[in-house]
């Protein structure tokens, strides 16, 4: 008997928002023991999907002993061990091994916890399909064991390796004229505390600009800095607590407790992950100075990249330690400068911190020249006065800076400036900002 199931859990049709395809467990009818799908009508191609065609032409490949239905020779290809399938611009290789470790049916998937269902789980890299089908759609897949598995083509573009990913907002790198051009990215506080639009404009500017700054929020209290930040999710609490109000006492090892320059830099380098968002405001300042600067990182680690590829290469690579101390605290962590996205090669995260780099034990001497001059040519990125925004911060402004990409840092300043803030952790803000669709990656 054959079992079509199909994924119940599907991302949104790509092919126009038509919304008249049926998906449900049936008994198909059967040629040459293939799996028949239901073509959807011509009419509902994409835009952006080009030279793609539904094709009731059925092959057989003799040399694999695999039925190949729906579709044009140029659409789909079976080899030894996989199915290279092109939908409009994106070309997938897809091993029948990883197909068959991602089988959604019911009986491999619990779409009630959506977790695998390993126990019925007998995944062998020898596992071949019997007969395939693509109708521009569904690719169908009978294997050899008789187990038949259906994927949607959607959840293939999204979950497949291809280069081609991309997230749902194109983030706009910038130096100081392209910010200063395009405006502080903000949003009034009750919009942003009444409304979810208002959340989801604070996050799209987040990940579009990598800052985003709430204003008119009631100005001179901490725990009106509390409600504004936990409106995206709960606080990451460290070293300074679940939050801080902080002054230049020098109460802390850390530089931001006192009155001097700071220059860019992101937070928690020493951290094996460091957090996600830092949240900013600034109660009272009776003085003069204390501007905030902010540095588009990911602007700095491209600017590399176009300059200078073999050192962002070599800092993609190069793990440096970063380390926090104090009498009765040691943190010391492991990581790269700058992260790429293991598909698309991508800007990912930059963890640049010269004031909490630990000794350089992670290197032999013969590849330590090399990483000084890739870090210099960073530092001169960063450090370059064309890149830099100045922000004098009031009460009543509350700055949120993505910690894996926005670099911040501060004039020094006379007089007393008392700041509030606290930590958001980087799984739950994303994880915010995927359920609005703001990302995919």
């Amino acid at each position: 008997m054959y079992r079509v199931v199909f994924p119940l859990r599907r991302t949104v049709l790509r092919c126009s928002g038509w919304s008249g395809w049926k998906f449900q467990t049936q008994t198909p009818s059967t040629s040459n023991g293939a799996i028949l799908v239901p073509q959807a009508p011509s009419s509902v191609i994409h835009k952006n999907v080009r030279n793609f065609h539904i094709s009731s032409t059925n092959r057989y490949s003799e040399e694999n002993k695999v039925y190949v239905l729906g579709c044009r020779s140029n659409n789909i290809k079976v080899s030894s061990d996989m199915i290279s399938l092109k939908y409009g611009e994106f070309d997938m290789d897809l091993l029948f091994v990883w197909l068959r470790d991602h089988c959604r049916c019911s009986e491999c998937y619990n779409h009630d916890t959506n977790q695998r269902n390993l126990q019925n789980r007998k995944l062998h890299s020898e596992d071949l399909p019997s007969s395939v089908e693509f109708d521009g759609l569904v690719l169908g897949i009978t294997w050899s064991d008789g187990h038949v598995t259906s994927y949607d083509i959607n959840w293939l573009v999204d979950n497949a390796y291809h280069s081609q990913h991309t997230d749902q907002v194109d983030k706009v790198v910038w130096d100081k004229d392209t910010i200063e051009s395009a405006g502080l990215p903000t949003v009034h506080f009750q919009e942003y505390m009444d409304s979810d639009e208002g959340l989801r404009k604070h996050l799209y500017n987040l990940v579009k600009f990598g800052f985003s700054i709430v204003t008119e929020a009631p100005p001179v209290h901490h725990m009106g800095t509390l409600e504004v930040a936990t409106r995206i999710c709960f606080k990451q609490e460290t070293q300074f607590g679940p939050d801080w109000t902080f002054t230049s006492n020098n109460e802390r090892g850390d530089t931001a407790y006192s009155d001097l320059y700071l220059g860019a830099h992101t937070d928690n380098t020493y951290f094996t992950s460091p957090s996600g968002i830092q949240v900013f405001h600034v109660l009272e300042h009776d003085g003069e100075g204390g501007q905030t600067l902010l540095v588009d990182g990911q602007y700095c680690a491209e600017q590399l990249r176009s300059k200078h590829p073999e050192d962002f290469d070599l800092l993609t690579k190069t793990v440096v330690p970063h380390e926090y101390y104090e009498e009765k605290l040691r943190l010391r962590s492991l990581g790269t400068v700058l992260s790429v996205h293991p598909t698309t090669g991508q800007f990912l995260q930059i963890r640049y911190n010269p004031y909490d780099r630990s000794p350089m034990y992670t290197l032999p001497p013969d590849q330590q020249q090399a990483f000084y001059r890739a870090y210099e040519n960073l530092t001169k990125e960063v450090r370059n006065q064309d890149n830099e925004l100045w922000v004098k911060l009031k009460g009543g402004m509350v700055l949120f800076v993505d910690n894996w990409r926005a670099m911040h840092g501060r004039a020094s300043f006379t007089g007393r400036r008392l700041v509030s803030g606290c930590y958001l952790p980087r799984d739950d803000w994303t994880s915010r900002a995927r359920l609005m669709g703001l990302m995919n990656l």
